[in-house]
C-alpha cells in the first residue's frame, strides 16, 4: 500500500531538516524545525525520533572537547 500524505510530507520535512543540519551543524534546532515546515519543535522531535530512533540533538549535538 502507498504512503499517506502526512507521512510523505513528514519525510520531505525531515529530509530538508537533515540536509540543513548537515550543512550547518551548529544551527539552532528550533529554527531548523520551523524552517522545515514543522508546526512545533515537539512535532519535529517526534517525527525525527520516528524516522531515526534518535532525537535531533542526539544526531547533531556539537562535539565537546575536554
Amino acid at each position: 500500500m502507498g504512503v499517506n500524505f502526512r507521512t510523505l510530507l513528514n519525510q520531505y520535512r525531515y529530509g530538508y531538516a537533515r540536509e540543513t543540519l548537515l550543512r550547518e551543524p551548529r544551527k539552532n534546532l528550533s529554527e531548523v524545525a520551523l524552517e522545515s515546515g514543522f508546526g512545533s519543535v515537539r512535532t519535529f522531535n517526534r517525527v525525527w525520533l520516528e524516522f531515526t530512533g534518535k532525537t535531533p540533538r542526539e544526531d547533531f549535538s556539537p562535539e565537546v572537547d575536554f
